[in-house]
């Protein structure tokens, strides 16, 4: 689940009708994101970290921890080496 509150809180935007806005979304978009129920596109979710959320606000907590939990740790190193590439990649064409 997408954690809306903490970045919305984190970032000091008022309410959903601001963060959609922010966006180009509807704030029904928002409130399914909070509530669990629908997920950002991929498009959205690029747009998200560029604004500064997190990868936790964003996958939840137990992604990183699943990898870690479940997975061999050269896979868990792979993993980890893939999500730092394609950020640098993100954040380095902002």
């Amino acid at each position: 689940m997408v954690k809306v509150q903490e970045f919305m809180k984190r970032m000091n935007i008022r309410n959903q009708t601001d963060f959609a806005d922010r966006l180009n979304l509807t704030q029904s978009a928002i409130s399914a994101w909070n509530a669990g129920t629908r997920y950002p596109t991929y498009d959205t979710c690029i747009d998200l970290l560029k604004m500064g959320m997190t990868l936790a606000e964003l996958f939840g907590d137990d992604v990183a921890e699943a990898v870690k939990v479940n997975e061999r740790p050269a896979v868990q190193d792979d993993f980890e080496d893939r999500v730092r590439r394609t950020l640098l990649n993100i954040l380095s064409k902002s």
